[in-house]
């Protein structure tokens, strides 16, 4: 388990403004925070969806590390975050002896609110 919380502790969060950017997390319990394994993962991650991200009028897209993960989870949590998953499923796999793990997501993680999130529903229920 500590190899979850040191390779959290290496990654990199997106804000907007002054709040991290909010997600779809993978087991439908509410917003997450979403962590990417590197720097540049995330920078790429930005471009990529720069057009969604100023949709939402929320600020600037910034990257920050994630640092010590108890004061990530914690401002996660405070800013009303259901939970903290990895952009890339290895990032915090838990490969320990009840062989838990994250599952894999079809999709890219999208902010929430951005014009491709309604196609996305509309896909998986129609």
């Amino acid at each position: 388990m500590s190899d979850v919380f040191e390779k959290l502790r290496s990654a990199y969060a997106i804000t907007l403004g002054d709040r991290l950017m909010p997600g779809v997390g993978s087991y439908g319990v509410g917003a997450v925070a979403v962590v990417h394994p590197d720097e540049g993962t995330a920078l790429a991650w930005v471009e990529e969806c720069s057009e969604d991200l100023e949709s939402l009028e929320r600020g600037p897209a910034e990257i920050i590390p994630v640092g010590d993960p108890w004061q990530f989870m914690r401002r996660a949590a405070g800013e009303g975050l259901a939970g903290i998953e990895g952009a890339e499923t290895e990032l915090l796999s838990l490969n320990g002896p009840r062989g838990v793990s994250i599952p894999k997501s079809t999709e890219r993680t999208r902010p929430m609110g951005a014009s491709t999130m309604g196609e996305s529903i509309r896909s998986r229920s129609g």
